[in-house]
């Protein structure tokens, strides 16, 4: 049953989204910046704190600790991104900051209904208002920053060189065929652990894995018609940052 710090902690987001969602876009990008640093490198460290808050009777293995550090890290890397580029005045990338946000949560929002439609005996209660709840904001606020901030047609660049439209395009292959493949046959990603029976929990991370790849999908799409060469570099950074 839900207890009176998840009603705080479901007031809380409400405020934050009050504040910070729905007005200046400078202020919901600091606020996505500090949200998404502070929640990933917490899930990184303790990624045991993650898992008993939302699930109930699972029995935590290395397994889930490292799929939960994966998914920290598609948190992590792109935080380089909005550091950097949350006040350029390349129209492009601010665009494909929020489409980036807005397409990843909204996959993660249908992952977790999955999840609780198949096998929601494993949540608990606080799957909701820390899990659903939370996401449901982030991805609203930056549905309601996207089409506030739309101007119209966006011109964009020509594709900046051979080298790198080949590179930003095989980046794109391998970025949509990992998330693809996370999101709709988990098990084959996961499945190179030897001795080691996969539950229901190490299924759901690997799709949660999938959705939030798609965010980098976005990025690698726009690369090459980036106008300054800073958001090119640090998009890069950004994946070098999810992989390392």
């Amino acid at each position: 049953m839900a207890d009176t710090s998840d009603y705080v902690r479901g007031g809380l987001f409400i405020v934050a989204f009050l504040l910070t969602g729905i007005w200046d876009l400078k202020r919901w990008f600091m606020a996505d910046l500090v949200f998404t640093s502070m929640s990933g490198l917490y899930i990184y460290i303790n990624p045991t704190w993650s898992i008993n808050l939302q699930t109930k009777g699972i029995k935590v293995d290395d397994l889930h600790g490292h799929l939960n550090r994966v998914f920290a890290a598609f948190l992590i890397g792109p935080v380089l991104i909005w550091l950097f580029c949350r006040k350029s005045k390349d129209r492009l990338i601010i665009s494909a900051m929020l489409q980036s946000r807005t397409l990843s949560i909204l996959l993660l929002i249908v992952v977790m209904s999955f999840g609780q439609l198949s096998y929601g005996k494993i949540f608990s209660d606080k799957h909701f208002w820390f899990g659903f709840l939370g996401n449901i904001l982030w991805w609203l606020a930056n549905v309601i920053q996207l089409i506030k901030n739309d101007q119209g047609p966006i011109k964009v660049n020509m594709l900046r060189g051979v080298a790198l439209t080949i590179i930003s395009r095989l980046n794109l292959i391998f970025l949509t065929l990992g998330a693809i493949t996370y999101l709709t046959s988990p098990e084959q990603t996961i499945e190179f652990v030897k001795n080691k029976k996969l539950d229901n929990y190490h299924i759901h991370t690997a799709r949660a894995i999938g959705a939030m790849m798609t965010g980098l999908v976005v990025f690698s799409w726009y690369i090459p018609r980036f106008k300054e060469k800073k958001s090119i570099r640090v998009v890069f950074l950004g994946q070098l940052l999810v992989s390392a």
